[in-house]
């Protein structure tokens, strides 16, 4: 008790290295749940927690459809069907393998039975066990099918512990359980053939799937109910299956869809009852709350809470746009993943509301002056960024359009053609839609079909949007290579580009997603990712590794050994979402077309860098110091150039790391030089600064996975480091 005491204190005390105001309200916050938590707890204990269906027979249900244009959006998984290995996929789900979060193909089969305290509950769980079909086995919900560590079902879903047991992951029971793989079946359910696994077969697995998981997992109890976020994306998945199921008028009986349906309300309750806001900062978990409720509430038929649920979601949705992110379209979390997996969960809200039936919308008309505020639990003005035209049609204030557009711009920025993007921050790997995406069978490039889709949702709200508007320019999107609010500058030659990291530490001063990566920079040449930044690879499963990740040592920057650009504490699983203070306090002094500067100060002296970028045009005979040769007539006109320079006056050995991608071969090397190949490009690496030296090391191009591969380490003592990169064609 004494040691849980000293725990809290100390959370209190490193409240205040972030904004003060944000450190009271979340002191307030802390202590009104504690209090809510007490009296929730009793009650969840002594009644059943399973909720009645509300809706009277024959109240109309809306469908909701998420993928606009699905045959034509899955080239990809088409592909993959033509080979096999979509119909091997769906064969796997059947069976219960999974593959999530780097765990590699697991049978997830339950062996030991759920043992629920509460006897109301037990009762109701036999009655929709009885519902499953005889041969189907049950689905283990409660594991981390990575390590084996179990949770126990019967737990109090805010007693749920995590970080405690070294190597237990809690995001692999959280990930099974938002049940994306039910999108999976419904797209092969879609476009299957004579020749392809039978359609009762999938139709079945959907329908034992879902009362599985509900028979599985009474609300309120169980791994599956601690992070209300995991709750708003299962919620999205069931509400997807409800939709597809109707429209394909697929039939089962009337017990099934009464529990189905009760389950999304219950799933919307709970969301309600345990939004993640805060006065004082929130992020991308409450934006999923929001998300969750508003699709909740344009599926289930119209009442008066269903339509509150919906008024609230809709003002918090457009708050949220303005709040998380940032002016120039970037979101204030400071991680590109978490910018794109924000940005589809923002733009999917958005479709369903633009696609909105008539009598949902006349239904909402008629409450829009005021509306009850969830988060704040009283009675609110209606805001004003969204009204009804008069077509009784929803439409977005300028304000809340200029930010989307923005978000595309901040999108298309970084998202190559292959749909790879730079890993800037922290990546889980979290997604809301999977129409595009294959379990990871190319697993070096992650998720880069699903990042194509989504900028093409953000483009087809975007488009509908434009159609509500007169004389728009909505659609005259333009790719900007300065991002401010986010710190990210773009240099671009012909096919060579540079991410240049060097700005915010984002969420305000938290820096929960951030890495120590300031002036840190990844290449792409082409298509290809050829100095990456190593990633993030787990949270709280292994604490080293998560530090490790995030350590200035793992970015292409300079570093001291026993240095940080900023510090962190080592107390807590809470302590791997905090940076102690923006110590770095990054800023840009130069950028143009061709040139960035910038600095930081992290360490007891500034470290300044300049990039320059210059195509063959621009190269000449120039040399970058005396020990470099001058490049010869034949190569100038096949060579691209990027010069840096570090100068930091701290009087230690300096390193400055180059991670190279897997699949990179090093060609030739010496000790101020390196040569390596990627397609038909001749890349060297030279400083006469330094010597260089290789290392293997780790890189995580998603959540949970690892690849081995090589980096190379420039040590010099000077306090000027010159080095270069020269692109040639072979």
């Amino acid at each position: 008790m004494i040691l849980e005491e000293l725990s809290q204190l100390k959370k209190f005390i490193r409240l205040f290295f972030i904004r003060p105001g944000i450190a009271v309200s979340k002191v307030l916050d802390i202590y009104s749940n504690k209090f809510k938590h007490k009296k929730l707890k009793d009650r969840y204990l002594t009644n059943s927690s399973f909720q009645q269906n509300p809706f009277k027979s024959g109240q109309k249900l809306y469908n909701l459809n998420l993928f606009p244009d699905l045959i034509n959006n899955i080239s990809e998984i088409e592909q993959n069907k033509k080979n096999d290995n979509f119909e091997k996929l769906v064969l796997n789900l059947i069976n219960h393998n999974f593959n999530l979060l780097g765990s590699d193909w697991k049978n997830v089969n339950k062996i030991v039975k759920n043992k629920i305290k509460n006897l109301s509950n037990e009762l109701e769980q036999n009655r929709i066990i009885d519902l499953i079909d005889k041969d189907y086995r049950q689905i283990d919900w409660q594991i981390d099918f990575k390590s084996g560590y179990r949770w126990d079902v019967s737990t109090f879903y805010k007693d749920i512990k995590f970080g405690t047991k070294a190597g237990a992951d809690i995001k692999i029971p959280w990930e099974l359980g938002r049940m994306q793989q039910i999108q999976l079946l419904i797209i092969y359910y879609e476009l299957i053939n004579k020749d392809g696994i039978d359609k009762s077969v999938i139709s079945s697995e959907l329908k034992n799937q879902i009362l599985d998981f509900i028979a599985s997992n009474a609300p309120g109890f169980g791994v599956q109910w601690a992070s209300t976020m995991d709750v708003a994306i299962r919620a999205v998945n069931l509400v997807l299956a409800s939709s597809f199921l109707k429209k394909a008028n697929i039939e089962f009986d009337n017990d099934f869809e009464s529990y189905l349906i009760s389950s999304i309300y219950e799933h919307g309750k709970h969301i309600i009852d345990n939004l993640e806001w805060s006065a004082g900062m929130r992020g991308n978990h409450y934006l999923a709350n929001i998300t969750g409720i508003i699709l909740i509430a344009s599926h289930l038929p119209i009442t008066q809470e269903i339509n509150s649920w919906l008024e609230f979601g809709i003002n918090e949705l457009m708050n949220e746009i303005l709040y998380q992110f940032n002016e120039d379209g970037s979101n204030f979390e400071a991680s590109t993943n978490y910018h794109l997996f924000s940005a589809e969960m923002v733009f999917s809200s958005i479709f369903v509301l633009l696609n909105l039936p008539k009598e949902k919308l006349t239904a909402l008309n008629c409450g829009v002056k005021t509306y009850y505020n969830y988060a704040l639990k009283k009675n609110k003005v209606f805001n004003g960024l969204w009204l009804f035209d008069a077509e009784n049609k929803i439409n977005f204030k300028s304000r809340i359009i200029d930010r989307l557009k923005k978000i595309y711009e901040f999108s298309s920025a970084i998202i190559n053609e292959e749909g790879v993007i730079p890993q800037i921050g922290d990546n889980d790997s979290g997604q809301l839609l999977i129409p595009n995406y294959d379990l990871t069978f190319e697993s070096h490039k992650p998720f880069g079909a699903n990042h194509l889709s989504q900028l093409d949702l953000m483009k087809k709200v975007l488009e509908l949007i434009d159609k509500l508007r007169d004389n728009s320019d909505l659609l005259q999107f333009s790719v900007p290579k300065e991002f401010k609010d986010f710190g990210l500058y773009i240099l671009e030659k012909e096919n060579v580009r540079l991410y240049i990291k060097c700005g915010s530490i984002g969420q305000m001063g938290k820096g929960g997603h951030s890495h120590n990566d300031q002036l840190s920079f990844e290449l792409f040449i082409g298509k290809e990712n050829v100095i990456v930044d190593p990633g993030t690879y787990c949270y709280t499963s292994e604490p080293q590794l998560r530090n490790e990740y995030r350590s200035t040592k793992m970015h292409n920057t300079l570093w001291f050994e026993g240095l940080e650009q900023n510090e962190w504490w080592n107390e807590s699983a809470d302590d791997l979402f905090w940076l102690k203070k923006d110590k770095a306090k990054a800023k840009k002094i130069e950028f143009s077309e061709n040139q960035f500067a910038g600095e930081h100060f992290g360490y007891r002296k500034p470290h300044k860098r300049e990039f320059t970028i210059l195509k063959s045009n621009d190269i000449g005979r120039e040399t970058l110091a005396e020990n470099i040769p001058i490049i010869s007539d034949s190569q100038i006109a096949e060579c691209i150039k990027v010069k840096g320079v570090d100068t930091c006056e701290l009087n230690k050995t300096k390193n400055i790391s180059f991670h190279l991608a897997p699949g990179v071969l090093i060609i030739n090397e010496t000790e101020t030089s390196f040569i390596i190949g990627v397609n038909n490009k001749k890349i060297e690496i030279i400083s006469s600064a330094g010597k260089f030296r290789k290392e293997k090391y780790f890189y995580s191009p998603e959540y949970g996975l690892r690849i081995e591969a090589e980096k190379l380490v420039l040590i010099s003592s000077e306090n000027r480091i010159e080095w270069q990169i020269e692109i040639k064609s072979e």
